[in-house]
């Protein structure tokens, strides 16, 4: 009987062993998101290793990705409209610990980029070809409600508050700035210095709500804008080449810098707030897209479209550590728990 008992719980032993062993390699460290345009699908990157340990296949062009704010679930977007391939757009909700599509949302036009509330209850999604901006619940995956703005919203910013959007508008060249609560929206046209933004693309914002920022990707500039007075009060010229230039502009958990991807230059530019100059450029790779940084601030990961890569920066002494292999033409990219683009 001793012998019988002894030997249950050395078996049960190497069970818990063996269960403790595949969860620590399962989870390693939170999980970094690559929405990979060219081909459909997710890459998933353990973030302790630096590898690919998923495949995630969605469809057609898989443009912006997010984390729930809750660690529940991943959300794309599909950024093409071709009924005849099939590939509607959608905002695609997934299960971050089966990485399986769990819910579906047909979005009727192009979708761009997916921001969540800090609450997890309802996702944002800019909707380029309707000139709208939704909000989703995702608890019955439907549209709630819907916002009008500007022509070609792309890459916009939620508060920290919850309480406005600030959406760049492509096609008109100016920003919406919309009350959550009400629905009321104002426009602000981006000029300073006799310079005009052309074709804001992303935006970015400081924890306090102070000051929101936007990338120009034809005028190759970047503006500073006041939130309290809506008032564009700084601009830093970049060197000029054919469209695309700076892309996504989420602000470090420091609070004090930005780092922002310029897809034209291969590089991405560090940012004092505060001065509002560039601190120096660090080299990323052909066609520097898309940032998100661990919730600590040490690393920065950031998309290289034009080579299928993911750059890894240490933010602490702002060197590149490390390229990951990704799929074809990577565009947004988010970390779990992490800081990124749309807050």
């Amino acid at each position: 009987m001793r012998n019988k008992v002894l030997l249950t719980l050395g078996v049960l032993g190497v069970i818990l062993i063996a269960a403790g062993l595949y969860f620590l390699f399962r989870s390693g460290g939170p999980d970094i998101y690559v929405a990979n345009e060219g081909d459909g699908t997710l890459s998933v990157i353990d973030s302790t290793s630096l590898k690919v340990v998923k495949i995630i296949k969605l469809s057609g062009m898989p443009h912006n990705v997010n984390s729930d704010p809750l660690g529940r679930y991943i959300y794309a977007t599909n950024h093409e409209e071709d009924e005849h391939m099939h590939h509607i757009p959608y905002l695609r909700i997934i299960d971050a610990s089966t990485r399986r599509v769990v819910k579906s949302v047909p979005m009727t036009e192009k979708a761009a980029h997916v921001v969540p509330a800090r609450d997890g209850k309802v996702v944002y999604v800019s909707r380029e070809g309707g000139n709208t901006i939704v909000e989703v619940d995702i608890d019955t995956a439907k549209i709630k409600r819907t916002f009008s703005v500007g022509a070609g919203p792309h890459g916009f910013v939620l508060s920290n508050d919850g309480k406005t959007l600030y959406v760049p508008n492509m096609k008109s060249n100016d920003i919406s700035i919309v009350d959550v609560v009400t629905g009321d929206e104002r426009r602000l046209n981006v000029t300073f210095g006799g310079y005009m933004c052309e074709t804001p693309v992303a935006m970015g914002i400081t924890a306090d709500n102070n000051y929101s920022f936007v990338t120009c990707g034809h005028s190759f500039d970047i503006y500073k804008i006041e939130n309290v007075r809506n008032q564009v009060i700084g601009r830093i010229a970049l060197k000029k080449g054919e469209f695309p230039g700076p892309i996504q502009i989420p602000t470090h958990p420091d609070n004090k810098h930005l780092y922002v991807p310029d897809m034209r230059n291969g590089v991405v530019h560090k940012i004092d707030i505060e001065k509002f100059e560039i601190i120096k450029d660090i080299l990323s790779g052909s066609g520097a897209h898309g940032i998100a940084y661990s919730a600590d601030g040490k690393n920065a990961y950031i998309t290289n479209t034009w080579e299928n890569t993911v750059s890894v920066l240490d933010v602490e002494n702002d060197i590149l550590i490390k390229k990951i292999a990704v799929g074809s033409k990577p565009n947004g990219i988010a970390v779990m728990h992490g800081k990124n683009q749309g807050w």
